[in-house]
């Protein structure tokens, strides 16, 4: 029986996704780590929500990378990549309120967040647009 164009989107992982997930992972922890040590440069603050932006890309991207890295599985209707780094997402603010160098930011947590959804959704539909394309091109060259 031949695969549909999404079981064949969800079937191929991709190592590049795997690579860009853990880079991403690593300047999300990183950022993370100078945040709490009081090291992110004060010139950045120039930039008007350099800290929403920040939270809506790096978020919405590792989001992204993972749900391709776990072959868009879900968890009660919701992406499991979604799942992991909205949790993230929600814990890493939380925990600003805990400490003197960070201030909790409903605006920071709604950017992650929202940059979750927005990115997970966009890759789901990047990736089942291409297997369109290329199953319709398939069938034009026969």
């Amino acid at each position: 029986m031949p695969k549909s164009n999404k079981e064949e989107a969800v079937a191929t992982a991709s190592p590049k996704a795997a690579f860009i997930a853990v880079a991403i992972g690593g300047i999300l922890l990183a950022a993370t780590i100078a945040a709490y040590l009081g090291r992110i440069p004060t010139e950045i603050r120039a930039i008007p929500f350099y800290d929403s932006i920040g939270h809506f890309v790096l978020f919405g991207t590792l989001a992204a990378a993972l749900d391709r890295v776990f072959r868009e599985r879900m968890m009660r209707g919701i992406p499991v990549a979604a799942w992991s780094v909205g949790s993230y997402a929600i814990l890493d603010e939380s925990l600003q309120s805990l400490s003197s160098m960070r201030t909790f930011s409903l605006g920071d947590l709604a950017a992650g967040l929202i940059g979750v959804a927005a990115m997970t959704a966009l890759g789901r539909y990047l990736r089942l647009s291409k297997g369109i394309r290329e199953s319709a091109a398939k069938e034009l060259r026969k």
